[in-house]
C-alpha cells in the first residue's frame, strides 16, 4: 500500500466556492473520501469529476466510514453541523470562524475534547508563507518589541451580503494578530457602517488593545479595490505583508536607518491552502493539536462576538 492511498480520507460538507477549491487539494493529496452537499445534484456533479462518492449530509454525519469531515458551509451553520460532526466521534476541519459565540466555541471545545478528536479552523493566512515568516522574523527579533498592529481587508462587494461582514473579514486578521499575540485583549472598540442589508456590517474600523500593545483593523467589502495588507511595528522596525502583492514584494522589512530601508523578505512560494490541508492530514495521522486548533479558535471566537454585538 502507498502513502497516498494509505492516507486518512476527508469527506467534504459544502462544495460551493471556497468548497471547490478545499476538495481540489484534498485530492491532490490523495485525502478525499467523499463529497456532500445540501444541493444533491452539485454534489454528484462533483464528486463524478473526483472520482469518489457523493453522500448526503446525513450520512456523512452518521456513517463511521466517513471519519473525518471538512465543513465548508455559511457560518451560521458552524455550530450546529460542527456539534453533531463531534458528537459521533468524527474528526473535523471547519472553516473560519469556529463559532460567532464564545460559549458556542467552549461547547465544541468541549466535545472535541471528550470524544478525542482533532478540531481545527480553517485560519487560511497562519499557513501562509508570508505570514509564516513574519512571525520567524518577529521571534528573531529583526523590528524588536511590537508597539502596533495595523491591518487593512478590503474587498469590492461581498459574496453572501446577507451575513455580517465583520463575521466575514475579521477572523483572517484576528488569527494573525493571535498569530503574534495569543491573548484577548483588554481593550475593544468598533465603529460599523451598514448599507447593503442593514444591519450586517458592510465597513468597520476595529480598535484592540493588548497591554501596551494597540491593534487597527481597517474592514470593508464595498472598496473599488482589494487590499490585502498586515503591518506591524516595532521599536527598530516594521514589517509589513501585502498578500496582493507578487511573491516577491509580499513580505518588506523596513527600518528607519540603514542602507537597506525597505528589504524584501524571501519567501517559498507554496499555495497556503495545500499546506493548511497537509497540516490537517498530519493532525489526523499524528492526533497532535493543530496550529489553528481549539484554543486559537476559541480566542477568536470571542473577540469575534465582541465585534459583532
Amino acid at each position: 500500500m502507498n502513502a497516498i492511498s494509505s492516507r486518512p480520507k476527508v469527506t467534504v460538507i459544502g462544495c460551493g466556492h471556497w468548497g471547490k477549491n478545499i476538495i481540489r487539494n484534498l485530492a491532490a493529496l490523495g485525502a478525499l473520501g467523499g463529497i456532500a452537499d445540501r444541493d444533491a445534484e452539485r454534489a454528484e456533479a462533483m464528486a463524478e469529476i473526483y472520482n469518489v462518492p457523493a453522500v448526503n449530509i446525513e450520512t456523512a454525519m452518521t456513517d463511521p466510514t466517513h471519519k473525518a469531515l471538512a465543513i465548508v458551509t455559511p457560518v451560521v451553520t458552524h455550530y450546529e453541523l460542527v456539534n453533531r460532526a463531534l458528537s459521533n466521534g468524527k474528526d473535523v476541519y471547519v472553516e473560519k470562524p469556529l463559532a460567532l459565540r464564545r460559549t458556542e466555541a467552549e461547547a465544541l471545545l468541549k466535545i472535541a475534547s471528550d470524544k478525542k478528536c482533532v478540531l481545527m479552523v480553517g485560519h487560511l493566512l497562519r499557513y501562509h508563507p508570508g505570514f509564516m515568516k513574519l512571525i520567524e522574523q518577529v521571534k528573531a527579533g529583526a523590528i524588536g518589541k511590537i508597539r502596533h498592529i495595523a491591518a487593512h481587508r478590503l474587498h469590492y462587494w461581498p459574496v453572501h451580503p446577507e451575513e455580517d461582514g465583520i463575521a466575514d473579514l475579521a477572523p483572517h486578521d484576528l488569527a494573525m494578530i493571535d498569530g503574534l499575540l495569543p491573548e484577548i485583549p483588554t481593550d475593544i472598540l468598533v465603529r460599523r457602517h451598514a448599507y447593503l442589508q442593514p444591519p450586517h456590517a458592510d465597513i468597520a474600523k476595529v480598535h484592540l488593545r493588548y497591554g501596551d500593545v494597540a491593534a487597527h483593523l481597517c474592514l470593508s467589502r464595498l472598496n473599488p479595490f482589494k487590499e490585502h495588507r498586515f503591518t506591524v511595528l516595532g521599536e527598530t522596525g516594521a514589517l509589513v505583508f501585502d498578500d496582493g502583492k507578487p511573491w516577491d514584494e509580499k513580505l518588506i522589512l523596513s527600518r528607519p536607518e540603514g542602507t537597506a530601508l525597505h528589504q524584501a523578505i524571501a519567501l517559498e512560494v507554496d499555495e497556503p491552502l495545500g499546506r493548511e490541508m497537509k497540516h490537517f492530514i498530519s493532525c489526523l495521522e499524528t492526533r497532535a493539536e493543530p496550529l489553528t486548533g481549539g484554543q486559537h479558535a476559541l480566542r477568536v471566537s470571542t473577540i469575534l462576538e465582541e465585534l459583532l454585538k
